[in-house]
């Protein structure tokens, strides 16, 4: 996803306010952050419900944030390749 840059902590705050997480289920984690992109772990549970609710403006608490959910993957692998590969020097990853 991509947004305003936020401390990783306030971001997951954010995060969660927006998609409380389902009975006995984690709420989103930031796995890692970098360059106003983060990597964030949802239950498989919600991630479409993440991605719906993600990709708007998350207003106050705190400063209005623009989110973008880029790609789904079901490996944190993949993901930090796809992070890695976008805060590279020049480089551009798929979106």
């Amino acid at each position: 996803m991509a947004g305003a840059p936020l401390s990783p902590k306030a971001l997951e705050a954010r995060l969660r306010a927006s998609l409380p997480p389902l009975p006995g289920l984690p709420g989103p984690r930031v796995i890692r952050l970098s360059s106003g992109r983060a990597l964030v772990e949802v239950a498989h549970l919600q991630v479409g419900e993440a991605r719906t609710r993600w990709n708007s403006t998350l207003p106050a608490p705190g400063p209005e944030l623009r989110l973008v959910t880029r790609r789904s993957w079901g490996t944190l692998r993949k993901g930090k390749v796809w992070l890695r590969s976008m805060t590279a020097a020049g480089a551009r990853a798929r979106p």
